[in-house]
């Protein structure tokens, strides 16, 4: 969901255990709701490898377009743009985009995010691939809520599951009103991987400041 005239500051950081060592990554972002259905922000990624240092691996810009109003249908609709320019030399670019679903079911609220992606630029695939995120959130006291997060890849379209990179577990959730228009959100969740190219365990964190 969109909010016209917000401004977000978005800082993640994740750890994950890969064959070679822990990689890490650093994820700063800051957004402005330009209109009531627009929401874009500019991302930079670091990205490192333990014991091998680390630099900045992408830039990104980011859109969200929020496509019906909450509560209008079953199924609450956004749309995902990303363009990603990757800083090391002859690597290709990358367009990420697809549908953003939310629902409620009782108590818990549901999201589920499709994402389409195709290289661009110079050596570029001309495989178009998918991916996905999704989180189940208990609602409760909004400070603290307990709930489930998943991000995986199948690889490219036309080979469907030749890539098997799926991680899923536990999470948690919360909001801290700050007054005057300010807020404070944040979302942690220790992984697990599912399948032969997933890294073994991942911890992610986001914290998140909103104001007008």
């Amino acid at each position: 969901h969109v909010d016209a005239g917000e401004w977000e500051i978005e800082w993640r950081a994740g750890v994950q255990d890969e064959d070679e060592g822990f990689e890490r990554a650093f994820v700063l972002d800051v957004g402005y709701g330009i209109t009531p259905w627009w929401f874009t922000e500019l991302v930079v990624e670091y990205e490192g490898v333990s014991g091998a240092g680390g630099g900045i691996e992408a830039w990104e810009w980011e859109n969200i377009f929020q496509l019906t109003e909450a509560g209008q249908y079953a199924v609450d609709l956004g749309w995902f743009a990303k363009y990603e320019a990757v800083r090391a030399s002859g690597a290709p670019d990358e367009l990420v985009t697809g549908p953003m679903l939310q629902k409620d079911f009782g108590s818990t609220q549901a999201n589920l995010n499709l994402l389409f992606g195709r290289e661009v630029g110079a050596g570029h695939s001309d495989d178009a691939t998918l991916g996905y995120a999704w989180q189940a959130k208990w609602r409760g006291n909004p400070r603290f809520e307990l709930g489930l997060q998943g991000f995986g890849d199948f690889g490219a379209l036309d080979r469907l599951g030749s890539q098997h990179e799926h991680r899923v577990g536990p999470a948690a959730f919360g909001l801290l009103p700050l007054g005057t228009g300010r807020k404070l959100k944040y979302d942690l969740a220790l992984l697990v991987g599912v399948g032969d190219d997933a890294p073994d365990r991942t911890a992610r964190l986001s914290v998140e400041y909103e104001f007008r």
